[in-house]
């Protein structure tokens, strides 16, 4: 039963980066034009490998913010706890318990 269970998920995530894949590579091939296959990667494969350390980085520093405002909330009382789930909501939302939008920081 649990090979089963493990089997459908591997089966949707395959499903779903597929979905992804092509996606972007359309938009990209779209975008660059040529054929991949005939391109030099190491470049561009290391500036993705950044952002995706930057990404990830990132999250673990929200993901660990969500929990530090989690953890606090034994004490806090029914409006308090409100406030609290709204800025854990921004957060997975928008990225910060503000809940503002990027392009409105950045003003």
């Amino acid at each position: 039963m649990r090979l089963e269970k493990d089997l459908k998920h591997a089966q949707e995530l395959a499903d779903k980066a597929g979905d992804m894949i092509e996606k972007k590579y359309l938009i990209g091939a779209k975008k660059h034009g040529g054929n991949i296959k005939r391109k030099l990667m190491v470049p561009h494969a290391l500036e993705e490998a950044t952002d995706l350390m930057v990404y990830l980085l990132t999250l673990q520093e929200q993901w660990q913010e969500m929990i530090n405002l989690i953890e606090d909330t034994h004490w806090l009382d029914h409006d308090a706890l409100k406030i609290t789930i709204r800025k854990v909501h921004s957060i997975l939302t928008r990225g910060n318990p503000e809940g503002i939008e990027e392009e409105e920081l950045e003003k």
